[in-house]
Parts: structure tokens; C-alpha cells; sequence
């Protein structure tokens, strides 16, 4: 009887645990889309913004001037590809030499959390095409490729301290954007790629050390 009570007991200890554990996931989860569903409307509204100061630039609804660029569509994949390839294999060895680069991911890791899938691929596409939009294809014709990557930087100070150095990053990684944007003959296609396998493989990263961070050690 005793060994069946307490049976019942630990039973019954597991299941209110499992219902006091299920509404907080229901609420991280929907502050996670939540913040997605934030983010790409963000991003569109940049995008909506770069497109109008193209258009009153150029006096047409459809400017084109700085975005096809003067070399083949496959040339600019391939450099977008190049850089973005060059830029995660100088963060992977900053992470593997560097103690502060592992805490500055893992911070940014605790900010962002697990992302779905999904969730990934839409942050990295539509941050992608805004962010590139705005800063190369609408700031930096007009203010010049210094003025437009400090900007860059800029628009990604972190709410954290220990991410001190990440605008920093974040403004030389816009020059090397504009860079490509310029030598393609203001082709946006080059940015754009670089910026979304770059993203795409950075959330991917911290969306998997969320994981393992998570998981239970034996």
C-alpha cells in the first residue's frame, strides 16, 4: 500500500509538473513567432522605405539603375557565395580561438533562442533583402560607402554589453557588402546572397547551441 502511494504520488508530481511546464513553452513559442512575425514586418517596411528613396531618386516606380548591376546574374551569386564562404570561415576560427567570441554567441544564443526552421530561413530572407535594400541600394549611392556601413554598424548595437564589439563587425561586414554591391556594377544580387547564407548559417548555429544547451548532460 505504502509503495503504491507513493507510486501515486510521484505520478501525480509528474503530471502537474508537465502542466506547469506546457503553458510556459505555449508562451515561449508564441513569443518566438511573435518576434518573427515582428521582425519580417520590420524588414518589409525597410524594404517598402529603400524602394521609395530608389524611386524619388531616380523619378521612376521602377528604378533599376542600382540594383541589376553590369555583370551576369551568376558572377554575382558566385561572389556573394565567395564572401559569405570567407566570412563564416573566419567567424568558425574565432569561435574556436577565442574565449570572448564563444560567450558573445552564447549570449546572442540566450537573446534568440531555439528558432524553428521556418523561423530561420524567413529572418534570413527577409533581413537579407531589406537590410541590403536600404543600406547599399538607397543610402550608399547617396552617402557613399563609408557613411552607409557605419550606419550598418550602427543599426545593430546589441542590448548587451558583452556584444560590445558586434557593431563593429557589423560595420566592417557592411563594407565588404559594399564593396560587392560597387565592383558588380551596382548589383544588389551579390549583397543580398552574401547576407542571407550569412544569416542563414549564424541563426542555424545558435539555434543549435540552444539545443544542445538544453539537452539534459549523462
Amino acid at each position: 500500500m505504502c509503495g503504491e502511494n507513493r507510486l501515486g504520488e510521484s505520478k501525480s508530481v509528474q503530471e502537474i509538473e508537465q502542466l506547469v511546464q506546457q503553458p510556459a513553452g505555449r508562451r515561449y513559442k508564441s513569443q518566438q513567432y511573435y518576434f518573427t512575425r515582428l521582425a519580417v514586418m520590420c524588414y518589409t517596411i525597410l524594404l517598402a522605405i529603400a524602394w521609395l528613396w530608389m524611386s524619388l531618386r531616380e523619378a521612376q516606380w521602377l528604378p533599376h539603375k542600382y540594383l541589376l548591376g553590369q555583370i551576369h546574374w551568376a558572377w554575382q551569386m558566385l561572389w556573394g557565395i565567395f564572401f559569405a564562404t570567407f566570412f563564416i570561415g573566419v567567424s568558425l576560427l574565432a569561435h574556436q580561438l577565442c574565449a570572448w567570441v564563444r560567450r558573445a554567441e552564447e549570449d546572442l544564443q540566450h537573446l534568440l533562442g531555439h528558432l524553428s526552421p521556418l523561423q530561420i530561413w524567413l529572418l534570413a530572407f527577409f533581413s537579407s533583402i531589406g537590410e541590403e535594400a536600404f543600406f547599399r541600394a538607397a543610402l550608399q549611392p547617396s552617402l557613399g560607402l563609408w557613411l552607409a556601413s557605419l550606419l550598418f554598424g550602427l543599426a545593430h548595437i546589441p542590448p548587451t554589453r558583452r556584444l560590445w564589439f558586434y557593431p563593429l563587425v557589423a560595420a566592417a561586414t557592411g563594407c565588404g557588402l559594399g564593396w560587392l554591391y560597387f565592383g558588380s556594377g551596382y548589383g544588389l544580387l551579390p549583397p543580398i546572397v552574401a547576407h542571407f547564407v550569412i544569416n542563414l548559417v549564424g541563426l542555424y548555429r545558435l539555434s543549435r547551441m540552444a539545443v544542445d544547451n538544453a539537452a539534459p548532460s549523462l
